[in-house]
């Protein structure tokens, strides 16, 4: 194995170990947020609040070199956003 392919499979464990900690903590997000429009009760509400900051505050760093997870976390929700609409 080449020292490139090698650099390939290392790069591809460290992102692999990124999008799955990314998928959890927006599933865990948007499950606690409700699934409808309207907010059922106090938790939901809560949990939405944290969710909007969360992306408003990825969408402050995105470009920071020092936050390079930003942009993994936001693909991450835009795709789970439009798959379920």
């Amino acid at each position: 194995m080449t020292i490139l392919a090698q650099e390939i499979v290392l790069y591809k464990g460290g992102l692999d170990a990124a999008m799955q900690a990314a998928r959890t903590i927006i599933s865990f997000l948007t499950k606690r947020s409700g699934k409808g429009k309207t907010t059922k009760n106090s938790n939901e509400a809560e949990y939405r609040a944290i969710f909007d900051n969360l992306i408003g505050d990825l969408l402050a760093v995105l470009f920071w070199p020092e936050w390079p997870a930003a942009s993994v976390l936001l693909t991450m929700i835009c795709k789970y956003m439009v798959r379920l609409s």
